[in-house]
């Protein structure tokens, strides 16, 4: 694949350099050799600006998204209710490392929040086809029992 894509950009270039090279070549008493490389150097050149700038730009976006990416993985929203007396909820981000604050909806007043961390119990899954099999299984004995 690498040797075809090669190979027709080498083709594009002296396609392009042959028919610069021809219609130059009439007017100068440079031959058609020296304005073939000429040209060629020329669109090589052209070709590696090209490629190093697409390289920055791409980079410069990767750097941006990842900016934005650490950003977002920062803020966590959250429903809250309002304590006045309306007790309205709104959903507001929140973000960890700093004062959280915002304006009801409602209201308008300025809140604060406070965020808290609370631990619980883990517990294991419920294997629900092994309950099921079991269940069935029962169910199969009793019907069994009172078919005798």
């Amino acid at each position: 694949m690498q040797f075809k894509r090669l190979g027709l950009s080498f083709l594009i270039i002296s396609l392009i350099s042959s028919v610069l090279s021809f219609t130059t070549y009439d007017n100068t008493p440079l031959n058609f050799a020296k304005w073939f490389s000429i040209y060629s150097l020329i669109q090589i050149f052209i070709h590696y600006i090209i490629v190093v700038c697409i390289e920055i730009f791409v980079g410069l976006k990767l750097k941006n998204l990842e900016l934005m990416q650490i950003h977002e993985l920062s803020k966590v929203t959250s429903v809250v209710t309002c304590p006045c007396y309306l007790k309205h909820k709104q959903t507001i981000p929140l973000i960890l490392n700093t004062n959280n604050s915002y304006t009801c909806e409602r209201c308008s007043k300025n809140i604060n929040t406070v965020i808290t961390i609370d631990t619980v119990m883990k517990t294991t899954d419920v294997n629900s086809k092994q309950i099921f099999d079991t269940l069935n299984d029962k169910s199969n004995e009793i019907n069994d029992g009172n078919m005798q």
